[in-house]
């Protein structure tokens, strides 16, 4: 039985979140609205997902979250934010979350977040993802990018390896190789100075 945490200083839309989690196979979640409770509540009954929000009082979510991640380095985390900040999306990929979605996303493309992320993968939405790259002209070009071949593109102008960008996102190291191409073919771009210049 796949168990789920919520934690929401919003009960309303935690509890929103319930049925759509249970229909892709999590018989079991527990809603906590303060974030205090946290750390207790996984030592309880350690989930299979937890599903964060950003925002609560007096506590500090981003220093939680990597407390979290340092104690059970094996639960995935999804961050459930209205925030749409590059800066904060960075910092919570930096403390290893595997997912920051906006609250805005709909319901089936959340389904769709979890189901990556319960295997193995990384998700971030389209949205937030552009907006960590710092980039003004060319951006239409970056749209017409899917989730992993931005997320692709996004590691390979941090100077990520193949062999990292592999690891990273449980794929060969030539499947890689094959999004960069096709990558490469969409922008139009086909050096690495091309890459960083239209990202920074």
């Amino acid at each position: 039985m796949k168990k789920v945490i919520i934690a929401d200083d919003h009960p309303v839309i935690a509890y929103a979140l319930e049925p759509v989690l249970k229909s892709i196979g999590f018989e079991s979640s527990l809603v906590i609205t303060d974030l205090h409770q946290i750390i207790k509540a996984i030592k309880t009954d350690t989930p299979d997902l937890l599903i964060l929000d950003v925002d609560f009082h007096n506590v500090n979510s981003l220093d939680v979250t990597k407390l979290i991640h340092t104690l059970w380095p094996d639960l995935p985390i999804v961050i459930y934010t209205m925030h749409r900040s590059p800066v904060v999306a960075k910092q919570f990929l930096a403390v290893g979350v595997s997912g920051f979605i906006n609250k805005t996303t709909d319901f089936e493309t959340l389904k769709e977040a979890v189901l990556q992320v319960m295997a193995g993968k990384r998700y971030f939405d389209n949205e937030i993802l552009i907006s960590m790259v710092n980039y003004v002209e060319g951006s239409e070009k970056l749209r017409s990018l899917s989730n992993r071949e931005f997320l692709i593109y996004y590691a390979v102008v941090r100077g990520k390896s193949y062999k990292d960008i592999a690891d990273e996102m449980n794929i060969s190291i030539n499947t890689v190789g094959s999004y960069k191409t096709k990558i490469s073919s969409k922008l139009n771009l086909f050096t690495k100075k091309e890459w960083r210049e239209l990202a920074y």
